[in-house]
């Protein structure tokens, strides 16, 4: 695997160390990232990848072989959006989650709602545990912690999503 969103975008050139200055990205990280994503993507739509809008109509799509995966992104139950591979022979089985969606990098927007202690955010993609989301703030923050809600754009409706 290429070097982390995380590490390529570290604010510190010693990760987690404001003393050791600010870290500058280098090119080189940034394309070897980028080639990793692209990897993963290329070969999930080169093996006839899968994307469903909700766990419901997968669950209901089991005329896929043994081991075909495939993406749920946009169920209301944030839980169920991931990444699933298929378990029996088509026409039977299930459809079991193996991870989170492979987004290790999500951009969020803050246009002012809410208040500056409990701060709620957009994105266009889901929120999982093991994304990086990197935003700006609209205005300071006065404690700790400070909660950020996400709201996931879901065409006319908004999923709330909770992180701390």
């Amino acid at each position: 695997m290429a070097i982390t969103a995380a590490e390529t975008w570290r604010d510190y050139e010693t990760d987690g160390v404001p003393s050791s200055g600010s870290h500058k990205v280098k090119k080189n990280n940034v394309r070897s990232w980028g080639a990793w994503v692209e990897g993963l993507i290329n070969a999930f739509t080169a093996n006839g990848g899968l994307i469903f809008s909700s766990k419901s109509s997968l669950d209901a799509s089991l005329a896929y072989a043994a081991n075909t995966m495939a993406w749920v992104i946009g169920d209301a139950t944030v839980a169920n959006n991931g990444v699933y591979g298929k378990v029996g022979a088509s026409g039977t089985g299930s459809w079991t989650r193996r991870t989170d969606l492979p987004f290790s990098f999500i951009i969020a927007s803050d246009a002012g709602a809410g208040t500056a202690n409990a701060v709620q955010a957009t994105t266009s993609i889901p929120v999982s545990s093991s994304a990086l989301v990197w935003m700006n703030i609209f205005e300071a923050n006065t404690a700790t912690p400070v909660t950020v809600s996400f709201q996931r754009r879901l065409c006319a409706d908004y999923q709330d999503e909770q992180r701390q």
